[in-house]
């Protein structure tokens, strides 16, 4: 939940989250068991479950109960955030696409159907002259709303 502690896991009343406290929080995202927020200078912080690397901190972290910075995608302002099940993406403000967590159905849109321990730059031919808009998810897909780069 982001309360910094795992019990209680739940709660039936708005919490305020001490570790988004001040920090412009613009865009909340939810996927199954994690949530990435957006704050207006264009930081992501991830928290909750990471057994799927769904958070995008590093091989290794199964869980986080509090708000922490996504660091591999510091110096990357974002402009959109959006969860799948067990996967994110990130809109740049230049418009260029990152995606981590599952992949295993090509919902990364990575073109290599693998999992991604860390936000990953998305390339290929679909991308190369295009800057993606806008991005959405489902359970296992991701859609995308693109145009061509300026020359």
């Amino acid at each position: 939940l982001g309360l910094g502690s795992l019990d209680p896991n739940k709660t039936s009343t708005p919490t305020l989250l001490g570790g988004l406290q001040g920090l412009g929080v613009c865009m909340l995202a939810g996927g199954e068991h994690h949530s990435l927020a957006l704050t207006t200078r264009g930081d992501v912080y991830a928290f909750g479950r990471g057994d799927n690397h769904q958070l995008g901190l590093g091989d290794g972290v199964q869980q986080q109960p509090t708000p922490t910075l996504v660091a591999a995608l510091c110096g990357v302002a974002g402009h959109k955030i959006v969860c799948g099940h067990s996967h994110n993406l990130v809109v740049s403000r230049s418009g260029d696409l990152y995606a981590w967590g599952v992949g295993d159905m090509g919902q990364l849109c990575t073109g290599r159907g693998e999992d991604e321990t860390a936000p990953t730059l998305v390339e290929g031919p679909e991308l190369a002259s295009r800057a993606v808009l806008d991005a959405s998810t489902g359970g296992q897909h991701s859609v995308l709303v693109g145009m061509p780069r300026p020359s």
